[in-house]
């Protein structure tokens, strides 16, 4: 979600408002209507005694990517990541080491 919120606020491209509308949508349903869903996919993937079923839905919540966006909209200044960009950091470097200490 935090990669996202980063891709999205950072960068521009054409469906970029499309994509915040619709990652806003998904965060509209309500969670026992995808549950069920969840609940199989799990199933199938023979993951009913692990902490992953745990973890990934907090990792991946929209909330987390709405929440990630606005600050980065209020806190994340372009102008570093420019200067990361000219000074010759990749986009993974970037991310790590100067927009997650953010």
């Amino acid at each position: 979600s935090t990669m996202t919120a980063y891709a999205i606020h950072v960068y521009d491209f054409k469906i970029k408002k499309f994509m915040f509308t619709f990652i806003m949508a998904v965060m509209t349903i309500p969670t026992q209507v995808t549950a069920l869903g969840f609940l199989q996919l799990v199933s199938d993937m023979k993951l009913e005694d692990n902490f992953i079923p745990l973890i990934v839905p907090a990792i991946a919540a929209p909330v987390t990517f709405f929440y990630m966006k606005q600050y980065m909209e209020s806190a994340l200044p372009l102008s570093l990541v420019e200067a990361a960009r000219i000074d010759g950091s990749g986009e993974f470097r970037t991310f790590n080491t100067i927009v997650l200490p953010l």
